[in-house]
């Protein structure tokens, strides 16, 4: 498929590949973009298997259009191109929309692309936004949740009211929490070493394990905690009772957006926890985040419907985040701009069919792994 776009950039308009990641950053952070859209998580992706690229569209030295795409080749097929988060587009400037996607349709046609995914930062109830894409060639799909892209749904609080009128938005019986939380032994502070890490890791195993879900292996968080560690952007605190690790949180921050992307309190089967360091955990996370001068901060997704249910597996983290002040974001649907028909068809059927039965697989695979180093430790 062609794009439907002229090959010839308006005026004014210059559209560049960027190598570089202060110079990338700073184009993304300027259009206000998620921490997907950031030069270290196209390196994160680049480990799993994905190449990153990076586009941007100028008017003089302001960007105006950029998208971070991650590509992967499917051997014998051709490619996939998925942007998280993205295309960014200036909403004053619908008609760079052209030119970025002139220049993917070249990269796509470079590698032999099936289709390009896109999760927008778009709220649902704005996708008149996405006009200039729906004309490019763009069409949603009626997915509310795939396997490996952005969730749709999410949870976020809005920093930029004071620090006592978001306590006061807090659930009092959290506040209580918080208040007692130094009585009760608990402390909550950064420790953004791989010690802490290891710790954090630990405990999201543990709770995969309990709930039946997968995760990545450590090399994946190790490699994230590299990407950030020394650029400001990473947050990593740690909850500790009497000493002891308790629970922990990673947030990556990319302009005026804090998101958690990991956390996880200790918890065990039939175990009531009595220490309550969840709630001093996410507070001390709102002050930090506020602190850093972030307007936002992106709770992530909870394991529920677009339509919140009691039934839905999540639901009681969708209340405890909630009970922050949080209210919960829909995005725009997944949007695709399909290259060759037949080949996407058959791509279509793998995703709603196969991708769920391995992902299900995984998730046994990982719990029983989990199992067994915790059974090999226990015994050593």
């Amino acid at each position: 498929m062609r794009i439907r776009a002229i090959d010839v950039v308006p005026r004014r308009l210059t559209v560049t590949q960027v190598q570089d990641r202060e110079r990338w950053n700073t184009i993304v952070e300027a259009l206000d973009a998620d921490v997907r859209q950031g030069f270290e998580w196209g390196e994160l992706r680049r480990r799993a298997g994905w190449n990153p690229l990076r586009i941007a569209v100028l008017r003089g030295d302001e960007p105006v259009a950029a998208c971070a795409l991650a590509t992967r080749s499917a051997p014998g097929l051709g490619s996939v191109l998925y942007a998280s988060r993205g295309p960014l587009v200036r909403e004053e400037s619908p008609e760079a929309a052209g030119p970025l996607l002139a220049e993917i349709g070249r990269v796509a046609g470079r590698l032999r692309a099936i289709v390009l995914r896109a999760s927008p930062d778009v709220r649902a109830e704005e996708r008149t936004r996405l006009a200039p894409l729906a004309r490019l060639g763009f069409r949603p799909i009626d997915d509310h949740f795939t396997t490996w892209n952005t969730p749709r749904c999410t949870q976020s609080l809005d920093l930029r009211p004071s620090e006592d009128v978001l306590w006061q938005g807090v659930r009092r019986r959290f506040r209580e929490y918080v208040r007692a939380a130094p009585r009760r032994g608990v402390t909550v502070g950064p420790e953004n070493d791989e010690q802490a890490l290891n710790g954090l890791y630990e405990l999201l195993v543990n709770v995969a394990r309990l709930k039946n879900y997968p995760i990545r292996g450590l090399g994946y968080y190790r490699a994230l905690f590299d990407q950030y560690r020394t650029t400001g952007r990473m947050m990593l605190l740690v909850a500790r009772v009497g000493g002891a690790l308790a629970g922990g949180l990673l947030a990556i921050r990319l302009g005026p957006r804090s998101s958690m992307l990991y956390t996880s309190v200790r918890s065990e089967v039939g175990q009531t926890v009595k220490h309550h360091a969840a709630p001093a955990l996410y507070w001390e996370y709102i002050r930090r985040a506020r602190a850093e001068g972030c307007a936002t901060a992106d709770f992530g997704p909870s394991g529920v419907e677009l339509e919140p249910r009691e039934t839905d597996s999540g639901y009681g983290v969708y209340r405890f985040k909630q009970g922050f002040g949080c209210a919960t974001v829909t995005f725009a649907p997944f949007h695709d701009l399909v290259f060759r028909p037949a080949l996407y068809r058959l791509l279509r059927l793998g995703e709603r069919g196969a991708l769920p039965a391995l992902w299900r697989l995984r998730a046994t695979g990982d719990a029983a792994c989990a199992h067994l180093a915790r059974a090999v430790g226990a015994g050593a």
